[in-house]
Protein backbone atom coordinates (compact mmCIF):
# COMPACT_ATOMS: atom_id res chain seq x y z
CA UNK A 1 0.00 0.00 0.00
CA UNK A 2 2.61 2.46 0.58
CA UNK A 3 4.67 1.72 -2.15
CA UNK A 4 1.65 2.16 -4.31
CA UNK A 5 0.71 5.57 -2.39
CA UNK A 6 4.75 6.57 -3.38
CA UNK A 7 4.05 5.98 -6.91
CA UNK A 8 0.94 7.68 -7.33
CA UNK A 9 2.43 11.01 -6.46
CA UNK A 10 5.66 10.39 -7.99
CA UNK A 11 3.99 10.16 -10.88
CA UNK A 12 2.34 12.82 -10.46
CA UNK A 13 5.33 14.85 -10.46
CA UNK A 14 6.33 14.02 -13.42
CA UNK A 15 8.50 10.68 -12.93
CA UNK A 16 8.17 7.02 -14.37
CA UNK A 17 8.39 4.66 -11.48
CA UNK A 18 7.04 1.19 -11.35
CA UNK A 19 5.96 -0.36 -7.41
CA UNK A 20 6.84 -4.17 -6.93
CA UNK A 21 4.83 -5.90 -4.83
CA UNK A 22 5.68 -9.19 -5.19
CA UNK A 23 9.39 -11.10 -4.44
CA UNK A 24 10.38 -11.80 -7.60
CA UNK A 25 10.09 -8.71 -9.42
CA UNK A 26 11.97 -6.75 -8.07
CA UNK A 27 14.92 -8.48 -8.96
CA UNK A 28 14.11 -8.65 -12.12
CA UNK A 29 13.49 -5.16 -12.41
CA UNK A 30 16.78 -4.31 -10.86
CA UNK A 31 18.25 -6.01 -13.64
CA UNK A 32 17.29 -3.82 -16.46
CA UNK A 33 18.31 -0.16 -14.55
CA UNK A 34 21.04 2.26 -15.91
CA UNK A 35 23.19 4.43 -13.63
CA UNK A 36 20.16 7.10 -13.75
CA UNK A 37 18.05 5.19 -11.89
CA UNK A 38 17.13 5.45 -8.68
CA UNK A 39 15.54 2.00 -6.41
CA UNK A 40 13.63 3.24 -3.04
CA UNK A 41 13.52 0.17 -0.79
CA UNK A 42 10.18 0.57 1.34
CA UNK A 43 9.77 -2.26 4.29
CA UNK A 44 7.58 -2.00 7.28
CA UNK A 45 9.28 -4.74 9.02
CA UNK A 46 12.94 -3.32 9.08
CA UNK A 47 14.96 -6.05 6.92
CA UNK A 48 13.38 -7.51 3.78
CA UNK A 49 16.39 -10.58 2.46
CA UNK A 50 14.16 -10.40 -1.26
CA UNK A 51 14.43 -5.81 -0.98
CA UNK A 52 17.95 -6.28 0.26
CA UNK A 53 18.97 -8.54 -2.71
CA UNK A 54 17.00 -6.38 -5.72
CA UNK A 55 18.70 -3.85 -4.17
CA UNK A 56 22.55 -5.36 -4.04
CA UNK A 57 21.45 -6.44 -7.61
CA UNK A 58 20.67 -2.53 -8.92
CA UNK A 59 23.60 -1.59 -7.76
CA UNK A 60 25.62 -4.11 -10.10
CA UNK A 61 23.93 -2.03 -12.62
CA UNK A 62 25.33 1.21 -11.02
CA UNK A 63 21.85 2.48 -9.64
CA UNK A 64 21.35 4.56 -7.01
CA UNK A 65 19.49 3.20 -3.62
CA UNK A 66 17.45 4.63 -1.43
CA UNK A 67 15.55 2.75 1.82
CA UNK A 68 12.97 3.77 3.77
CA UNK A 69 12.63 1.11 6.63
CA UNK A 70 11.93 0.76 10.43
CA UNK A 71 15.32 -0.53 11.00
CA UNK A 72 15.28 -1.79 14.79
CA UNK A 73 19.08 -3.51 14.68
CA UNK A 74 21.30 -1.11 13.73
CA UNK A 75 23.29 -0.78 10.60
CA UNK A 76 24.69 -4.44 10.20
CA UNK A 77 22.30 -4.86 7.15
CA UNK A 78 23.10 -1.56 5.48
CA UNK A 79 22.55 -1.74 2.03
Amino acid sequence: MLAQEMQFRLVRLGYAISACLQALLPRMVASTLDPEDVVVVLSATGYTPEMVESARIARQYSSHGVAITANHWGTEHAL
